[in-house]
C-alpha cells in the first residue's frame, strides 16, 4: 500500500544533489588533475575523480607555456636616503608541470660603511602566462616584468625592501619555458540522461518500502507506524556518495474510515 501510495505521491524517486560537483565543473579551466588525487571520500574532488573514472565526467587538456624564471640573480642597490650601497641575490626554481615558484633570497645593506641591514629567507609566487612573476618575501609582494633571451633573464619590479623606483634582477639560468597541463571538464551524455531538469541533482533510483514496525493503536481511528526504506543507486549516484545502496527509516499514519476499513493518511521520511 506504502509502495503504491508514494508512486502516486510522485515521491518514489530519491534524488542524489550534486551542486558541489557541479560547482567544480563549472568553475571553468584548472591546474588540478582529478584524476590524480588523493581526496577525503566527500569531498567533491573525490566525487568528480569517481565520476572521471566511471565515464560519467569527460577530461580535457590543455599544455601552457609559462616563462621558465629557474635562475640565479643578483642586483647593486642604488644608493638613496636609506641606504648607502647594497646588494640583493636571489635563487629561483619553477618545477616541470607548475607555474609556481620557490626559492630563497639574501639583502644586505649599508649606510655610511655601516652594515645596518641584513635580510634573509623564502621566497615564493607564480609566473604567469602572460609574461610577469608575482614574488612574495618577507618584505612584501611585486609584480615583476620577464625578459628572457637565451639563458640571461632579467626580472624588473619594486624592490620590496625600500620604496625606491624600479630595480631589474639579472640573472641566468635555463631560460625557456615551462609546459603546465590544464584541465577542463564536463559532464558526459552517460551522466546527463540521470540528471533532473534543474541538472543539479542525480534521479538516483526508486524508494522501496521494506516493512512496517512499532505499530501503535494512538485512538479508536487514528494509528501510526514507523518504516524502514531502501533505494538501490544508479552507477553514477553510486559513484558519487562511494556506495551501491542508501537506506532510512519514517513515519506513516493509518485513518479508520466508518465503513471499517482502514486507509493510509499521511506518511513522510
Amino acid at each position: 500500500m506504502l509502495n503504491q501510495r508514494v508512486v502516486v505521491d510522485n515521491r518514489s524517486i530519491y534524488v542524489v544533489p550534486i551542486g558541489d560537483v557541479g560547482a567544480s565543473l563549472n568553475a571553468g579551466q584548472t591546474f588540478e588533475d582529478y584524476s590524480l588525487g588523493v581526496y577525503q571520500i566527500q569531498d567533491p574532488r573525490a566525487r568528480v575523480q569517481r565520476l572521471l573514472k566511471g565515464g560519467y565526467i569527460t577530461q580535457s587538456v590543455e599544455n601552457l607555456a609559462f616563462p621558465n624564471i629557474s635562475g640565479t640573480y643578483a642586483f647593486d642597490v642604488v644608493p638613496s636616503v636609506w641606504v648607502t650601497k647594497g646588494s640583493h641575490s636571489m635563487t629561483l626554481l619553477m618545477k616541470p608541470g607548475s607555474s609556481s615558484v620557490s626559492g630563497s633570497y639574501t639583502y644586505n645593506g649599508w649606510f655610511r660603511e655601516q652594515h645596518t641591514n641584513a635580510f634573509q629567507g623564502p621566497v615564493s609566487g607564480e609566473v604567469s602566462q602572460g609574461g610577469t612573476a608575482t614574488l612574495r618575501v618577507s618584505g612584501g609582494e611585486g609584480t615583476y616584468h620577464i625578459v628572457i633571451a637565451g639563458n640571461n633573464i632579467k626580472l624588473t619590479g619594486p624592490d620590496l625592501f625600500y620604496n625606491e623606483p624600479p630595480i631589474t634582477l639579472a640573472g641566468t639560468g635555463p631560460g625557456g619555458s615551462v609546459t603546465v597541463p590544464k584541465f577542463l571538464y564536463a559532464m558526459s551524455s552517460g551522466l546527463t540522461q540521470f540528471l533532473t531538469a534543474s541538472h543539479d541533482a542525480i534521479k538516483a533510483g526508486t524508494i522501496q518500502v521494506d516493512d512496517l514496525s512499532e505499530l501503535l493503536l494512538l485512538t479508536d481511528t487514528h494509528a501510526g507506524a514507523r518504516f524502514r526504506w531502501h533505494v538501490d543507486l544508479c552507477e553514477p549516484a553510486k559513484q558519487v556518495l562511494g556506495q551501491n545502496t542508501v537506506a532510512g527509516t519514517g513515519h506513516v499514519e493509518f485513518g479508520k474510515q466508518p465503513n471499517g476499513e482502514w486507509v493510509l493518511t499521511g506518511y513522510d521520511f
